[in-house]
């Protein structure tokens, strides 16, 4: 009788990231990754589970109960030339940069670093492939990962999605492909992969590197179910969705069918049909992102992507804050993936300059909140009785009654984004969201 649970005991007790892992991680395919409640989630087959007999390989990858991110990174990320911030965590350099292509540069979020150097990995023949996440098709406002092999493929995936992201199934579709390739995620799906290639090494052997993208917290569907409904827009009439298009932080694009109707929306000629919404980045994200916050987020210590090979975001602060067309800051953690930069800057896919650590922090100030307030938050739930996630880490955490201030404003809001019939509440405190059509 296994003493480990499986995944359930994840979900049960409100831990999950809904990152998928678990899905391919279990060898009976027991696991199978369902959207409820605007998040991913994973449901067990309990028929074919096999945790009374000792498996509990989906809770061995799971991210939501903790990770080793120290002892991990001290094994992955290694080298004469490796520096330490309590921050950053294990790193070589930090830089800002931008494509080359103006276009990519002006269409791809923040300067679109992250795509142009997978772009040029693929034309040097480096990698295969790169996992990446588009806005699915065929089933509007769901994100699809999915395996880039050109680059009009991984400008598919540019920009940000500001919704869950699954990476259930990557797994496997990589284990039966040829050659290795570039996984882009957040921290939590690396932290993810990085157990789990302990335990799987052919799928170990298929990646060439984890590319990190920085984040603050993740959001749900909800998110981007409100942005349309306060605008009076239906999913069946959209043609085109994105949350950051046209520039630096970018501008919430929309195009849609002005009938709320399917047919004919495909067909871009009846110019007559398609109308278009843009709002500024400021004016519909950063108002309302608390009302769709993730649970499990505010347990997250990791912004940087500690685990990852090197990582990539914004870095909208100082002087940075004046460019108006886009530009990236990058931390690179091994020494091949720097050395493959500065050779992508010499052969002109992209421009490539050192940043103070200083300039880099202050541009990212969740960083500290989730060194310092989320540890205190998770020690909160701690003390009621509630699981949380394991650290090997020792946080110097900010006062209890700073962490409930925080906590208590957080967890009203999110109550009133879960909850749609709530959702008239949220105008009183975004009204800059408020009729913009």
């Amino acid at each position: 009788m296994s003493k480990t649970p499986n995944i359930s005991f994840t979900v049960k007790n409100d831990l999950c990231v809904g990152c998928g892992i678990c899905q391919d991680a279990c060898p009976q395919k027991a696991v199978s990754i369902e959207v409820k409640k605007g998040l991913f989630r994973p449901s067990v087959d309990d028929s074919r589970c096999n945790n009374h007999k000792g498996c509990h390989k989906c809770y061995d990858a799971c991210c939501g109960v903790g990770t080793e991110i120290r002892n991990i990174a001290t094994e992955v990320i290694c080298g004469d030339e490796i520096k330490e911030d309590k921050y950053i965590g294990r790193y070589i350099n930090h830089y800002t940069g931008h494509s080359t292509d103006e276009d990519i540069r002006f269409h791809c979020a923040s300067g679109g670093l992250t795509s142009q150097f997978i772009i040029y990995l693929l034309d040097r023949k480096i990698i295969d492939g790169a996992v990446v996440t588009r806005f699915d098709n065929d089933n509007p406002l769901m994100v699809k990962t999915f395996i880039a092999r050109t680059c009009k493929e991984v400008l598919e995936a540019k920009s940000s999605k500001y919704a869950p992201v699954t990476m259930a199934g990557v797994v496997d579709k990589l284990k039966s492909s040829e050659g290795t390739f570039v996984i882009v995620g957040l921290p939590c799906h690396i932290h993810g992969f990085r157990k789990l290639e302990k335990k799987d090494k052919q799928f170990r052997e298929k990646v060439f590197a984890y590319f990190g993208l920085y984040c603050s917290c993740g959001r749900s569907f909800y998110l981007t179910d409100y942005t349309l409904k306060n605008n009076g827009i239906s999913r069946g009439q959209l043609t085109y969705f994105a949350y950051r298009d046209n520039g630096c932080m970018g501008n919430l694009h929309i195009r849609y069918a002005e009938k709320d109707s399917l047919s004919g929306i495909h067909d871009t000629s009846e110019k007559k049909l398609i109308k278009k919404l843009e709002i500024p980045y400021r004016e519909y994200y950063l108002t309302l992102r608390s009302f769709f916050n993730v649970h499990r987020c505010l347990y997250c210590t990791d912004h940087f992507a500690e685990l990852s090979d090197i990582s990539f975001g914004d870095i909208h602060f100082g002087k940075y804050a004046k460019d108006e067309v886009g530009i990236n800051s990058v931390v690179t953690r091994r020494n091949d993936l720097d050395r493959l930069l500065r050779d992508a800057k010499d052969e002109g896919y992209i421009t490539l300059d050192e940043v103070s650590k200083s300039d880099l922090l202050s541009s990212q100030k969740y960083a500290v909140v989730k060194k310092h307030t989320n540890p205190a938050i998770i020690k909160f739930y701690h003390i009621l009785g509630f699981k949380t996630p394991q650290y090997n880490e020792t946080f110097k955490t900010v006062s209890m009654a700073k962490a409930m201030k925080t906590l208590m404003v957080k967890k009203a809001q999110m109550f009133i984004g879960s909850h749609k019939s709530l959702w008239w509440l949220i105008k009183f405190g975004c009204k800059d969201m408020y009729n913009r059509k």
